[in-house]
């Protein structure tokens, strides 16, 4: 095996491959870790498909059905259950991540998540729901830190924000295909479908890489060399050997710190370059879910509701879909454009749209076309740049050693956020007036944003190693030389 690699990498070395392959490989790669991203809003999707379906109104007939959630299942409706079992696989992805390796982890992810769909597609009662959409949470945290750090570390500097940023694009169809499924095809046809899915994303990780610098990092400088040359060609060796350098000169630091594991993880995790990574990235997703996204979803489910005299899940579809084709034009300017330059107008223009809105609900106004072009605005705003910042920052911010805690720390605060969201959310737990959840998300919003501009990195177009020495407490002579030479 070893033989044969050194063969072809001498032949990659000596060949004069074009830049078109070693994107294409890099897409290959990166489908698997996508095709999770779409899975996880299948999962989310799926989770409103059976709160529909199964709970009983007053028009619907019991014996049409052999399940019902009914209200003795608080449980399974509140937003503490599944986001209790995402919070703990984020964890417990540290552990596989550094364990097994970004790919390996991936595959076994997928596998976890089967088992939970299996659970839910052979389901008698309400209990085998409950225990299936447990697993199937689980799995979405396994999955949710995994995603952008894998995206991360096997890109190029000049795709990577295109990859990062189509996280939250495949999330949405994810969910958008779910609602569609559920709205004419009874639940546990959709979950088969689903199942099978999973099967197609599991033999995707075939065609996967391991991830370069987890090879790096683990002293498998062979292998880690043959990955990286053939994601990246040797036109980035470089690049490879300034890495390598780097995570030598971590190896020997570390042994000056300590002789135990715990005080190297104390200096590691209390050191400024993992805890302003860690700050900035949890910001991102405090403005992200306290942007005001379900108070303006809200209204414009009031609207169409109303307009089309539809039932919500059509609604929701309708919302859903606006929001994938925002995602989808907005991943040309994530790719294109500065991240501070989005950061500051995305977070300005849906500001200002949450401005309009307190005015709207404050003065009780009844112009229709001023909430309907409050909310598109919004949608337009937020749309650009918020909703993808936060993938792509956790996937390029944190060092080397640090990336699967720091991104796993950030998204289980993201979750806790997902829950206090949902309890704040309209007509939820907490009854709140209108006038007084408006004031609190835009209270909210300004300011995270006004932390965002001030601290925000700019990192389009930077190695991994170039970001990581941006937050490095060290002074400039010691630092290792990131300016690639191009070979």
């Amino acid at each position: 095996m070893r033989a044969h690699r050194s063969i072809k990498m001498e032949t990659i070395r000596k060949s004069d491959e074009s830049q078109w392959i070693f994107s294409t490989r890099q897409f290959l790669a990166t489908l698997s870790p996508l095709l999770a991203a779409f899975l996880i809003g299948l999962t989310n999707g799926f989770h409103t498909i059976l709160l529909i379906q199964l709970i009983p109104t007053s028009t619907t007939d019991a014996n049409n059905h052999e399940i019902w959630i009914t209200s003795n299942d608080d449980w399974y409706q509140s937003p503490f259950s599944g986001a209790m079992f995402a919070i703990i696989g984020c964890y417990l992805s540290i552990i596989a991540m550094e364990k097994l390796g970004r790919k390996k982890s991936m595959m076994v992810f997928f596998q976890i998540s089967l088992i939970g769909w299996i659970v839910i597609g052979f389901a008698r009662n309400i209990l085998y729901i409950k225990i299936g959409t447990a697993i199937c949470s689980l799995g979405v945290g396994l999955f949710s830190p995994l995603i952008p750090v894998y995206i991360g570390e096997i890109t190029d500097p000049s795709l990577r924000s295109l990859f990062l940023s189509m996280i939250n694009t495949m999330m949405t169809s994810g969910v958008l295909m779910a609602m569609t499924f559920g709205s004419f095809l009874h639940w546990r046809i959709v979950n088969y479908i689903c199942e099978a899915y999973l099967l197609i994303c599991w033999s995707t990780c075939v065609i996967s890489q391991e991830s370069p610098i987890w090879l790096m990092n683990r002293d498998r400088k062979k292998e880690a060399l043959y990955h990286w040359v053939h994601l990246r060609g040797w036109k980035s060796e470089g690049e490879y050997r300034a890495m390598e350098t780097a995570v030598r000169r971590n190896v020997e630091q570390s042994k000056f710190v300590g002789s135990t594991i715990i005080s190297r993880l104390k200096y590691d995790l209390c050191s400024k370059d993992f805890l302003w990574p860690l700050s900035v990235s949890c910001m991102l997703f405090f403005v992200y879910y306290f942007s005001g996204y379900k108070l303006v979803k809200y209204h414009m489910l009031d609207i169409i509701s109303t307009t089309v005299q539809s039932r919500s899940l059509v609604a929701e579809i309708i919302i859903t879909s606006m929001i994938f084709v925002t995602d989808i034009v907005a991943c040309f300017f994530v790719w294109k454009c500065n991240r501070r330059t989005l950061a500051i107008i995305s977070a300005m223009g849906t500001i200002s749209s949450l401005f309009v809105l307190i005015l709207y609900v404050y003065l009780n106004l009844e112009v229709s076309w001023l909430i309907i072009t409050c909310c598109l605005c919004y949608y337009v705003f937020f749309g650009i740049g918020l909703i993808h910042l936060p993938w792509i920052y956790c996937g390029e911010l944190f060092p080397s050693k640090l990336r699967s805690s720091g991104s796993s720390i950030v998204f289980g605060f993201s979750y806790i956020c997902t829950v206090v969201d949902t309890i704040l959310a309209p007509e939820s737990i907490i009854p709140l007036e209108m006038q007084e959840l408006c004031i609190i998300y835009f209270t909210l919003m300004v300011v995270g944003s006004s932390f965002l501009i001030w601290k925000l990195p700019e990192t389009k177009d930077k190695t991994l190693l170039e970001i990581e020495r941006m937050f490095d407490n060290e002074s400039d002579d010691d630092n290792v030389n990131v300016n690639v030479m191009m070979i």
